[in-house]
């Protein structure tokens, strides 16, 4: 119902009160006999009521006392208190002081804990302040009483419900709700592109233009090439961006899920640094200063506040998996996420960012001491903080403002072991002690560098440019239309000239007939009759030379028609001709343009060639289908990563060098840090609203990274509104049950959601009759075939995610499609069985293994611990509790036993199991000192035992996201629990995370009856893991450890 928490003089602090929302619901339901009360507007009316209730209880008490003495709660106030809740939440059966005789109503759990002030104020204005420096933890998010304000009461069962409240009133408010819109939007099927079909192979190729490309990219080795699938994920959700926009990635395991992450984080951080290459003076990056108020105006600061140029570059990584999100924060910053190509061979980095600040953050503890740190361990820079709950926050803010530095000179030399105030500093002590190159020197570098990525890059885009226009061929081929032209124009100039010589010929000929008739007419003409004689004495001969004078001079009339035509004909055949003679010139021009464009080409092909001597052309878009395409990429350059991973290192310094000049007295930013400080502290703003957002701000621009749980936005976040954050990433998505993302999504322009829908799915307690009772409340259940989609019973953060992303893929699941997010599909972990039976029961056999042309790598390493090929040990037997087989238990701790035994160290085993009764069960067993008695040895340390069964033993859900070499499953089961198997069995989920968490070995201990012939179990057949007896693999141990001592 409700937790309180006291002080050291059991005085109650109802500042870190706790309440259950389930006994308010229930007691109304009972009292209305409806649902019509169960909405966030009336808890909060009756939390209202409670909080007047507990102050009146409080300053009555207070007044009953002296205040100069400790005032501890009686057994009488606690009744008084119990009665309050139960009035509140309507949920008690009988009258209360009958509580007691149905069992306990109240437990008191004393927990040890330091004041974090010496004195505790007690009167009625104030004695609710008074806080500890530990409190429990409710699950995932511990209450935050440092300052907490007198408005918050945390809620025991639910993170997101005040979230989920206020995106509810924004709605109302007339506002869009930003990415929770999109977030439940109905997908427009249509545009939907199958990366898995010629269409989408062809926008895969489109996608992984060279000018696409990032700019930034990790110091990984540069010869190491991203996939192509990764690079095509890249490249689309850092193209064109809009707010509003959440793109997903399906994220099998072992695809380089964090390499994808790694980078975008680069890119967005070489594009603010962009932001800060063009500015004249670091102090130019501020527009306006404004004074910020802390605990009611108590405490101030001046805040300068930054360019709108310089917001939106905020990443937040959020996960349900607290491990995950941590792992993954915290291991970015560390040295071995760097590149060997970019390390010493002391394991120096050459890339560094405030690294002397994370240094003191990772090795400062919670009381000020320091501890020594591994040389994996040493950080490279500050480009990554876990925060989330309280006490992380608290634990980065210490670090980030003090060290180990003597507060006065005669504490000089009395430095903590583990601390060099050379390599860890506070921020106050780094301005003072960085040698620093100056903004401008940092600023005409990165510009420097941004610049020989650009043109590296062109060159890229220039040569794949030449080589799709056809240059790429011979110079026959390349000018055969050129020729083609030229030889038309050639054959149509000679026609012409044949044509015009034809007309000529018939021209001569016929003027020569014409001179012809006109002899032959002189000639009549000088035999005819003329004096007036002849005429009449010689008539005949008259009418005969008339006649043939008509004859012939008909004749000429037609010959001279026919000069006419064919001198017009002959014209136009000159004209013609002129113009077939300048085709003929313009083609042969044309072809002898080309012949030299050919050899310049041929000639910048050669550069091309010589500048990118290890790129290969795909000869369509079917063959990124390849395996070696699918694992070496396109456009893959080693001189080009390099270049893009100098440019990060320097956007990293110039964001150094700004952040240096701006916190030396009057740089602008001395106000801000000491801002930040105070809310990572727990000073709560007088104006949050219009402060909270640039203190965040700020600490973005010095931490470009912060992580955190779902269950801690809420409370880290409290004070920031609608797409006040830039960037969101979902990490193990495919866990995260969908409500959890509203509050992370509404405070974010962008997000990009990473997981598998094909792994653990989230677990979600609420009975799904309940859950359908509360829809139909709410007018959400309806005959739409979306409705049951956004049930927190059948669905995932990742599943609606991918619903909305139009770039994904269909993939088969239980004999129907799953349409997911843009699929990741080379695998780099596992070695065989695990990988192909994980890609055949979950993938549809799509992914990819890496060593496509290694069959070797496919084999678990010489070096790894030799127990043999992955194998199913044969082991039944009852069980004597739900699903625990005590034979199965016995034998898996005489295994580890042994293991122990031969080589006096525990075994890097996971031990997983689909229960958790086995996991308990394997806990208790192998826990138990008593089992470990080896002849006349010690017992194990406790301690040391215990870490061992808490880090290796846990159920399938435990350990997504990790891995290990070998993985021993323990199944479990007989024919009476039968059913339990084949709920684990129903979806490849389970079997899935299980054998991918395995690197070179994986075994399954269980009766192959019960299991071997369950969907997807079947896969694992003999011919993938032959099935042994369990003295076959203590055979196999006994041998494996002997290698092992001879090595």
């Amino acid at each position: 119902m409700a937790r309180i928490g006291v002080n050291n003089n059991g005085e109650p602090i109802f500042s870190s009160m706790a309440i259950s929302t389930v006994s308010w619901a229930l007691g109304n339901c009972r009292e209305n006999l409806s649902l019509d009360k169960l909405d966030i507007d009336n808890f909060e009316d009756d939390v209202r009521w409670l909080k007047q209730s507990l102050l009146e209880f409080n300053h009555g008490i207070l007044s009953d006392s002296d205040s100069s003495h400790p005032n501890p709660l009686t057994g009488l106030d606690l009744l008084r208190i119990l009665e309050i809740f139960v009035t509140w939440s309507k949920e008690w059966p009988g009258p209360v002081d009958q509580a007691f005789s149905k069992g306990p109503v109240l437990v008191i759990k004393a927990k040890a804990a330091k004041p974090r002030k010496q004195a505790q104020v007690r009167n009625k204005e104030s004695s609710d302040r008074a806080v500890l420096e530990d409190s429990d933890e409710t699950d995932e998010e511990e209450v935050d009483t440092h300052h907490q304000s007198d408005a918050d009461i945390d809620i025991l069962n639910s993170f997101y419900a005040r979230d989920i409240a206020q995106v509810i009133r924004s709605v109302r408010q007339g506002s869009k709700a930003g990415l929770v819109s999109t977030y439940l939007s109905k997908p427009d099927i249509q545009k939907r592109v199958d990366l898995y079909t010629p269409k989408g192979l062809q926008k895969i190729l489109e996608g992984l233009e060279p000018s696409r490309l990032p700019s930034a990219h990790w110091p990984a080795d540069p010869l190491h090439a991203m996939s192509l699938m990764q690079q095509f994920a890249l490249n689309t959700l850092l193209g064109p961006l809009r707010e509003g926009n959440i793109f997903s990635v399906n994220g099998p395991p072992g695809t380089g899920k964090t390499t994808l992450l790694r980078d975008i984080f680069s890119e967005l951080m070489t594009r603010r640094a962009r932001v800060l290459s063009r500015l004249a003076r670091a102090k130019d990056a501020f527009q306006r200063k404004t004074k910020v108020e802390f605990d009611n105006g108590q405490e101030t600061s001046f805040l300068n506040l930054l360019n709108d140029d310089l917001i939106g570059y905020e990443m937040v990584v959020v996960s349900s998996n607290n491990a995950a999100v941590e792992n993954l924060s915290k291991d970015i910053p560390k040295a071995s996420a760097i590149g060997e190509f970019w390390r010493s061979q002391e394991n120096d980095t050459s890339i560094s960012y405030l690294q002397q600040i994370a240094y003191n953050i990772a090795s400062r503890r919670s009381d000020g001491k320091y501890e020594k740190l591994k040389p994996d361990d040493v950080p490279w820079g500050l480009f990554a903080a876990t925060l989330g709950r309280s006490q992380n926050r608290r634990h980065f803010q210490s670090g980030l403002q003090f060290d180990g530095t003597p507060s006065s000179k005669s504490q000089e030399r009395k430095l903590p072991p583990n601390y060099d105030p050379d390599l860890q500093q506070s921020i106050w002590n780094w301005r003072k002690r960085h040698k620093s190159i100056s903004f401008e020197t940092a600023k005409q570098a990165f510009i420097k560098a941004d610049k020989a990525v650009a043109e590296r890059i062109a060159d890229l885009e220039n040569y794949k440019k030449l080589h799709t226009s056809g240059s790429n061929i011979s110079e026959k081929d390349f000018c055969l239309s050129l020729q083609k032209a030229f030889d038309i124009a050639t054959q149509v100039y000679e026609n012409a000239l044949m044509e015009l010589r034809s007309i000529e010929h018939k021209l001569n000929q016929t003027e020569a007939q014409l001179n012809t008739l006109a002899q032959r007419e002189e000639l009549i003409l000088s035999s005819s009759p003329r004096g007036f004689f002849e005429k009449i004495f010689k008539k005949h001969e008259k009418k005969k030379c008339d006649k043939a004078l008509l004859d012939i001079r008909n004749l000429k009339e037609g010959e001279l028609k026919k000069i006419y035509d064919l001198r017009n004909r002959l014209e136009d055949a000159k004209s013609k001709l002129a113009t077939t003679k300048s085709s003929v010139t313009t083609t042969r021009d044309n072809l002898a343009a080309g012949r030299i464009l050919w050899r310049e080409k041929q000639d910048e092909l050669r550069k091309f060639r010589e500048l990118f001597p290890s790129l290969r052309f795909p000869l369509n878009e079917a063959d990124l289908e390849q395996d070696n395409w699918q694992t070496d990429g396109l456009w893959y350059d080693a001189n080009l990563n390099r270049l893009r991973s100098e440019l990060f290192a320097a956007a990293l310094t110039l964001h150094e060098e700004w952040l240096y000049e701006v916190t030396q007295n009057n740089g602008g930013f001395g106000g801000n840090i000491v801002a930040i400080t105070k809310l990572l502290g727990g000073g709560r703003l007088t104006n949050p609203k219009e402060d909270a957002p640039p203190i965040w701000q700020s600490l973005f621009m010095v931490v470009p990274v912060i992580s955190s749980t779902f269950a801690s936005i809420a409370t880290q976040f409290r004070d920031l509104g609608e797409s006040s954050l830039g960037w969101l990433f979902v990490d193990e998505a495919g866990q995260a049950i969908p409500q959890a993302a509203v509050g992370a999504l509404w405070r974010s322009k962008h997000a990009v959601v990473v997981g598998d829908p094909m792994q653990i799915e989230p677990v979600f307690t609420v009975p799904p009759k309940l859950v359908s009772l509360l829809a139909q409340h709410s007018g959400v259940d309806s005959p739409d075939p979306e409705v049951p989609v956004f049930s927190p019973s059948h669905t995932s953060v990742q599943v609606l995610a991918d619903r909305i992303n139009a770039t994904g893929a269909y993939i088969e699941n239980n004999g129907t499609e799953l349409w997911v997010g843009c699929p990741l599909r080379v695998h780099r972990r596992c070695a065989d069985p695990m990988f192909s039976i994980a890609n055949a029961i979950a993938y549809s056999g799509k992914m990819v293994f890496h060593g496509y042309n290694k069959p070797e790598s496919r084999l678990p390493p010489a070096s790894s611990f030799n127990l043999g090929q992955s194998s199913w040990i044969t082991l039944g037997g009852s069980a004597s509790y739900h699903q625990v087989v005590t034979e199965q238990i016995h034998f898996t701790l005489k295994a580890v036993r042994e293991i122990l035994h031969l080589t006096d160290s525990l075994p890097d085993f996971y031990i997983i199991s689909p229960f958790r009764r086995i996991k308990d069960a394997l806990i208790e067993t192998l826990g138990d000192l008593e089992n470990w008695k080896l002849g006349d040895s010690n017992y194990l340390p406790k301690t040391a035992l215990m870490k061992w069964c808490r880090e290796r033993i846990g159920t399938v859900h435990t350990f997504q996201g990790k891995e290990e070499s070998t993985v021993l499953m323990v199944l479990g089961c007989d024919e009476k629990t039968a059913g339990a198997a084949q709920w684990a069995a129903s979806k490849p989920n389970l079997l899935n995370v299980a054998l991918t968490r395995a690197k070179h070995r994986f075994f399954m201990i269980g009766d192959p009856v019960i299991w071997g012939g369950l969907p997807h179990f079947t896969v694992a057949s003999e011919q993938n893991m032959p099935r042994i007896t369990p003295e076959e693999f203590m055979r196999r141990i006994e041998i494996a450890c002997e290698k092992e001592d001879e090595g």
